[in-house]
């Protein structure tokens, strides 16, 4: 039987890790759920520990999102996992996720599902309900063209664990980014699906990626230099380049930069059909090489 792994990760959750934890365990057919905290400062371990039946892994350092995202999905492999699903320590999962999930993948035969979050301006959670298993969805056979096409970054996914950390950074902040791009990039099938599996807490619903100036800088720009280098022996490495320095050039729209860089990115993207894809590279590479990465800065 196929096994579906849940995986929590936590830092200083404590007026919701328990909550996360419940909606995981009350899954019906999950293999393991593991939580793994990143040495948290406040009561999170205390409210984990209040849970039975499940595995827990305690971070010796506040490594970052990231990093305690890889370890999970690891030891998740290595425990038999054949799906993760991913839950942030204040969200919880609509009650028959794991099950949609098992449904959707079984009969597709796909690598990995995204789904849709409930996101508002107030505490989502209470407004769980089962997601509709009748719900649309569609079947990707060319993964990485349809993600550069329109870029998919969202804890939603359940997906085969090392296709999350096929290519992976832990020390950047950026792990949704990190893992849509490694699974689009490596998958054969992906599903993606209108069916709505994870209710936000509500400081996720105000304080969500897209408000991260620095997270969104970093993931644009790394995606256009893994874009250029993972793809320079394809037909549509061309192509490919083209997508991914459009979504790069959104950061001039962001604070991240320094000016200077913010000036070249100005300059580019009026005039950048005009230049020389050399160049093209060179001003975005300069800037992936500069942009300020804080690893364990943010959880």
């Amino acid at each position: 039987m196929t096994k579906f792994s849940v995986l929590i990760t936590c830092y200083n959750k404590e007026q919701m890790i328990f909550d996360a934890i419940m909606s995981a365990k009350n899954q019906v057919g999950v293999h393991e759920v593991l939580v793994v905290d990143d040495c948290s400062s406040d009561g999170s371990i205390n409210q984990i520990r209040k849970h039975h039946g499940i595995t827990v892994l305690s971070n010796a350092h506040n490594l970052g999102v990231s990093a305690s995202t890889e370890i999970g999905i690891r030891h998740a492999h290595q425990r038999g996992a054949d799906y993760i699903v991913l839950l942030d320590g204040d969200d919880i999962l609509a009650p028959n996720a794991v099950q949609y999930y098992r449904s959707v993948l079984e009969k597709t035969g796909s690598d990995a599902i995204y789904s849709k979050v409930l996101r508002g301006t107030s505490d989502c959670r209470p407004l769980a309900v089962p997601c509709d298993p009748a719900s649309n969805i569609t079947i990707i056979n060319d993964p990485f063209d349809f993600y550069l096409k329109r870029i998919r970054a969202t804890t939603a996914v359940c997906a085969r664990p090392l296709l999350m950390v096929e290519t992976f950074n832990p020390t950047l902040r950026v792990q949704d980014h990190q893992i849509a791009f490694s699974i689009f990039k490596n998958a054969q099938k992906v599903v993606i699906s209108d069916a709505i599996t994870h209710y936000c807490s509500e400081g996720r619903g105000n304080t969500n990626l897209s408000a991260d100036h620095l997270a969104v800088a970093t993931s644009c720009v790394r995606m256009y230099a893994e874009t250029y280098y993972l793809t320079r022996n394809s037909k549509f490495h061309y192509s490919y380049v083209d997508r991914s320095l459009r979504r790069a050039l959104r950061i001039r729209h962001t604070n991240a930069m320094p000016w200077k860089y913010n000036l070249f990115l100005q300059i580019v993207t009026p005039f950048k059909k005009l230049l020389p894809t050399p160049i093209q590279h060179k001003i975005m590479m300069g800037i992936f090489l500069r942009l300020p990465i804080h690893p364990a800065s943010i959880a």
